[in-house]
């Protein structure tokens, strides 16, 4: 049921896309003629240059009629208003009238800042759902007690930037828009001490399958002064997006858009236990034993949505975008059982004398959805000042939690990439928005 949802989710907003691309090709600026220079008028009185907006164009108001020298009044000072919109910015924030012309062309409305080219940048702070549990240790006085897993280690919050460029085209129906975010990359770390345990400090797993730097692991493992779970995680976002407006801007209070485009998704996140039975410090002495996990995906494919504002006073506005799609997720995969000493090496079964370095390559289908809950601000006609909710839902991932095999034995389980997990990636978001 929930496929069926997606599909049929998508080819609705395909299909709108289509409709609103096929509209704004409809129309062209050269379409509508300009107001042409009238010498009879007074000598005040001057025709718009050929490439002026109609929002430049109004006819002689009784002032500019007013003989040479007449004294005007001063315009009054309002505290309760220190920076009052101007003619043009009353315009664009009162909504119109699309009835009677007031926001020009149906498809080609003065009365709006969506002309020429417009850029953004701000800043994120996020954070991630759980993961999958993954435990490594126990303690032989209590061996029912999962200790050192990788939720110990769990990504907390990160912060990012983001940045937007892009140029509008026939008029403002339509815009090329390119979009960067990235979180800065973020490790977290978790060490238990064996003092601080009841008995022994030991390995989960059987690392006594495994030699290294000359003896059984499980020697470098159990019984240890210390066991520690470091991970690391990568999150970076580009996107092309053609937006098509389907409501002249400028007309009403609510402003619709599709939103058609090719984007890259990366997510890279590492997970290494290591175990010393000498000290408590970690230095790369060839006595420290480790199981590195790395993963690296890499999805890219064509996403559709759709965005809509609300406004509901002159300056603010209400925002929400949607967007989803189908990826192609490029996976590489990574294990490594070793230390300073080398790697270590499996001593018994099929894959007898085998080193446990593995690496693996898979691609997979994937799906990605985004949802922004915003709210915006603008101070005049070209600034604009946003912020709200970002939430980023991607399934078809490979996770390090989901390429640890049970046995340390099985080489081939490993090189299979396991790619069914999921992520949630979500917080806040500000931007500030110029548009030229």
């Amino acid at each position: 049921m929930k496929i069926s949802f997606c599909w049929t989710t998508l080819i609705a907003l395909a299909l709108s896309t289509v409709n609103g691309l096929a509209q704004a090709q409809t129309f062209s600026p050269t379409h509508y003629q300009q107001p042409a220079p009238n010498s009879s008028r007074s000598p005040e009185y001057f025709a718009p240059a050929a490439n002026a907006s109609w929002a430049s164009y109004k006819p002689e108001s009784a002032s500019e009629t007013l003989p040479p020298g007449t004294p005007t009044a001063a315009p009054q000072y309002d505290p309760l208003n220190p920076f009052p919109l101007t003619q043009a910015d009353n315009s664009f924030f009162s909504g119109g009238d699309c009835t009677t012309g007031n926001c020009g062309p149906e498809l080609c409305a003065p009365c709006t800042s969506r002309t020429g080219w417009f850029a953004s940048a701000g800043g994120l702070v996020m954070t991630r759902d759980k993961e999958n549990f993954l435990p490594f240790s126990y303690a032989t006085g209590n061996e029912a007690v999962q200790l050192v897993t990788n939720r110990d280690a769990a990504f907390s919050v990160a912060g990012g930037v983001e940045a937007r460029l892009g140029r509008y085209f026939c008029c403002g129906q339509s815009s090329l828009e390119f979009v960067f975010w990235g979180l800065m990359p973020n490790s977290q770390s978790y060490s238990l001490l064996g003092s601080d345990v009841v008995g022994d400090l030991n390995g989960i797993y059987n690392w006594d399958q495994l030699d290294y730097n000359g003896g059984a692991a499980s020697a470098f493992v159990n019984d240890a002064m210390v066991h520690r779970i470091q991970r690391s995680f990568e999150f970076q976002n580009y996107e092309m997006n053609w937006n098509s407006y389907l409501v002249p801007p400028g007309c009403g209070n609510w402003q619709f858009q599709t939103i058609a485009g090719f984007r890259v998704f990366r997510f890279g996140e590492t997970i290494d236990f290591g175990a010393d039975t000498v000290d408590t410090v970690f230095t790369g002495s060839p006595d420290e034993i480790h199981y590195n996990i790395k993963v690296d995906n890499r999805l890219y494919g064509f996403q559709l949505g759709g965005r809509q504002e609300y406004r509901f006073s002159q300056r603010w506005s209400l925002t929400t975008r949607i967007l989803g799609g189908l990826f192609a997720n490029d996976v590489y995969h990574h294990s490594r059982i070793g230390g300073a000493a080398g790697d270590a090496v499996v001593n018994n079964g099929p894959n007898n004398g085998q080193v446990f370095n593995i690496s693996g390559h898979k691609t997979n289908l994937a799906f990605m959805g985004e949802l922004d809950l915003g709210l915006m601000f603008r101070p005049t006609r070209n600034w604009q000042i946003g912020g709200g909710y970002r939430a980023i839902g991607v399934s078809g991932l490979a996770l390090p939690s989901n390429q640890l095999y049970h046995d340390l034995r099985g080489i081939q389980d490993v090189q299979d990439v396991k790619v069914n997990g999921d992520l949630i990636l979500h917080g806040g978001y500000f931007q500030l928005t110029y548009n030229y």
